[in-house]
C-alpha cells in the first residue's frame, strides 16, 4: 500500500467530499431552498473543493429556474476561470432557462454556442429551442432548426 495507498485515499476523500456537496446543492435546490444551495457551494470553494461541471450545472438550473439569471452568468464565468468545460447538459440548461424567461435570442446563441465548442446536440437541445420556436410562432426559425 504505502505511499500509493496514501494517494489513492487523499483522492477518494475529494472525491467523496465533491460529491456530498453536490448532493446538499441539488438537494437543496430541488426543495427550492436557492440561499442555502449557494451557501454550500460558497462553502465548497473556500474550502478548496473544485466545482465540476455536474456541480456547475445544479447551480446554473437552481438559480435560472429562480429567475436569478444575474448569477447565472457570474456561475458561468467562474466556470471559465476555473477552465471547467461547459458540455451539452449545461448548454441545454441554458437554452430552456433563457427560453423559459422570454429571452429567445439568448437562447438560440446557446444553442449556436453548443456546436462552435464542437459538442453535439442532443435531442433535448432541438426539443428544447424547436418548442420555444412554435409557441411564439417563429416558423422560420423553426425550420431553419429542423433543416
Amino acid at each position: 500500500m504505502g505511499e500509493r495507498g496514501g494517494s489513492d485515499s487523499s483522492h477518494d476523500n475529494h472525491c467523496l467530499f465533491l460529491y456530498t456537496y453536490n448532493t446538499m446543492i441539488d438537494t437543496y435546490g430541488k426543495s427550492g431552498q436557492l440561499k442555502e444551495a449557494s451557501d454550500i457551494f460558497s462553502e465548497m470553494l473556500s474550502k478548496g473543493i473544485v466545482p465540476t461541471t455536474v456541480t456547475f450545472n445544479t447551480m446554473i438550473h437552481i438559480c435560472g429556474n429562480n429567475g436569478h439569471l444575474d448569477e447565472v452568468k457570474s456561475l458561468i464565468q467562474k466556470m471559465q476561470e476555473l477552465r471547467c468545460p461547459a458540455d451539452t447538459r449545461t448548454y441545454n440548461i441554458l437554452i430552456s432557462i433563457h427560453a423559459k424567461h422570454d429571452d429567445i435570442e439568448m437562447a438560440a446563441q446557446y444553442f449556436r454556442k453548443v456546436k462552435e465548442e464542437q459538442l453535439e446536440p442532443d435531442l433535448a437541445s432541438y426539443r428544447t429551442l424547436l418548442y420555444a420556436f412554435s409557441i411564439r410562432h417563429m416558423v422560420c426559425e423553426a425550420e431553419d432548426l429542423v433543416s
